[in-house]
């Protein structure tokens, strides 16, 4: 939270049409706590083709604007770009002049394990873009220098119920196969990526 503190303006960005669960509310009820009035993207407006739908929508917004201090709104869709040129005029006009924070040819401040986190996070998040990537907290067991010289990266995925836990195991093979590629690539060795799943029904506490 150090980095909201230390941003200009922020974004939340959340399904139109995804049930409003206890991940998303425990990080917006965080945000009162800082100096800073985000913008709200209600994203994945395509899938709203109904009354159902379209009542679901406005119920998450209207919750979203009860529980913080929202600066404006955005309706877009990223699969088809609807209202993406909106926010990105928004951003350039609110975005302040200031010092460049980094020299020009700094690549990153995140530390490598920070880095292969994200990189099997976007796996997650590509495999399981419908389904339950908000909810997948994440940990790394085990970082080991093998003989061959090869890496053996062992990571578990933290879901809160059984039934997300089926979900994710049926899709867990296709994560590691995109991911070792990119953490390959990333540590500059072989990487052996060994996938686990733990239920934890506190994993509000756990999420990046």
């Amino acid at each position: 939270w150090s980095t909201v503190d230390s941003s200009n303006h922020a974004l939340i960005v959340v399904d139109s049409v995804k049930t409003f669960d206890e991940s998303i509310e425990y990080i917006i009820k965080q945000l009162p706590n800082h100096p800073i009035r985000p913008t709200l993207i209600m994203n994945k407006i395509d899938l709203i083709n109904d009354q159902k739908t379209q009542q679901k929508s406005e119920w998450i917004e209207n919750k979203i604007k009860s529980m913080v201090d929202i600066q404006k709104v955005f309706r877009i869709s990223a699969l088809t770009t609807t209202g993406v040129d909106a926010v990105k005029r928004y951003l350039f006009t609110t975005a302040q002049n200031g010092e460049w924070m980094y020299p020009r040819d700094y690549k990153s401040s995140q530390s490598l394990l920070s880095r292969c986190h994200e990189i099997i996070r976007e796996k997650v998040y590509q495999v399981l873009h419908r389904e339950i990537p908000y909810q997948v907290a994440q940990r790394t067991d085990g970082w080991t220098s093998l003989p061959s010289g090869d890496i053996r990266i062992d990571h578990t995925l933290i879901v809160a119920r059984d039934q997300q836990k089926m979900i994710l195991e049926n899709r867990l093979k296709d994560i590691g196969v995109r991911s070792i590629p990119e953490l390959s690539n990333l540590v500059g060795h072989k990487v052996h990526l060994f996938l686990s799943i733990s239920v934890s029904p506190h994993i509000s506490s756990q999420l990046d």
